[in-house]
């Protein structure tokens, strides 16, 4: 019993009450901004110096290419649509967005996530007047009575219900997923191993140099030291060389004595990588 009727009229209550809110920041949870991949909230726990630099790469690149609608005739004859509506999309997605700055975060968005989603706002003519980008963990793809819908889910201080918006309103840009069909998969997952060993490898340099306690070598000592004098030690040579202090020259007492430390060739391999 679903007509076409019904469904259109359901299509444009539907997607009027989602640019309504989605203007308003409906669709996007309150503790993200509205360009939260570019942020560092992306669904890969965490960012990445490498990784950020590769996909901004990408997506500053394809930013800089113009959008443009090309009819082609039979003869295979090119003209440029100079003034049709998909051009003017295309240089201007929305209000609030250049068409530079939507493909930044479309291709961003891509990269991190594996999918890109855009919602169409068309007219009374049926034709498309606007394109907003739509948060990747906001859009789910599901088939429906043989058709397919993608099921958004507002966050639940937006005051929206989970709607169906038929997939002719959503431009869905997808990368390869061997599971699934109607979602992406990012790239970043195939890497995600290198990723984490980069990730320690700079988390243990930055706590390393935010202490600034070298450990290229032991102090020793013949004498059985009490836990107190052990503790006091320990406080001396820490304010002798970490912080603002860094670098200067502890003088030793006690009979201890400082036995410089050196690493094979495998460690030092390792820490080169």
């Amino acid at each position: 019993g679903y007509s076409t009727r019904n469904r259109d009229r359901f299509q444009l209550a539907t997607v009027k009450t989602a640019i309504r809110d989605l203007d308003h920041g409906g669709w996007i949870d309150n503790s993200y901004p509205w360009n939260y991949w570019q942020a560092g909230y992306t669904g890969q726990g965490g960012t990445n110096e490498v990784v950020y630099a590769c996909v901004q790469a990408y997506a500053r690149t394809i930013a800089q290419l113009p959008g443009a609608q090309v009819n082609v005739d039979n003869n295979g004859t090119e003209t440029k649509m100079i003034s049709s509506p998909i051009t003017q999309v295309l240089r201007r997605p929305n209000s609030y967005q250049t068409s530079s700055d939507f493909l930044l975060n479309l291709v961003s968005s891509l990269l991190y996530e594996g999918n890109a989603y855009v919602l169409a706002e068309r007219d009374n003519r049926a034709n498309i007047i606007a394109m907003h980008l739509v948060p990747p963990h906001s859009c789910q793809a599901v088939v429906a009575g043989g058709e397919i819908f993608y099921y958004v889910t507002p966050d639940d201080t937006s005051g929206m219900r989970p709607m169906y918006v038929p997939a002719r309103e959503i431009g869905h840009v997808r990368l390869h997923c061997p599971h699934d069909p109607l979602r992406g998969e990012t790239p970043l997952y195939a890497a995600a191993l290198s990723v984490k060993v980069n990730n320690n490898i700079m988390g243990h340099q930055g706590k390393f140099f935010e202490n600034m306690s070298r450990p290229s070598g032991v102090i020793e000592s013949d004498q059985q030291l009490k836990p107190e004098q052990i503790k006091q030690f320990r406080a001396a040579w820490d304010e002798q060389s970490k912080g603002l202090n860094s670098g200067g020259v502890p003088l030793l007492a006690w009979g201890f004595k400082w036995k410089p430390l050196s690493i094979n060739s495998v460690d030092s391999q390792l820490i080169d990588a």
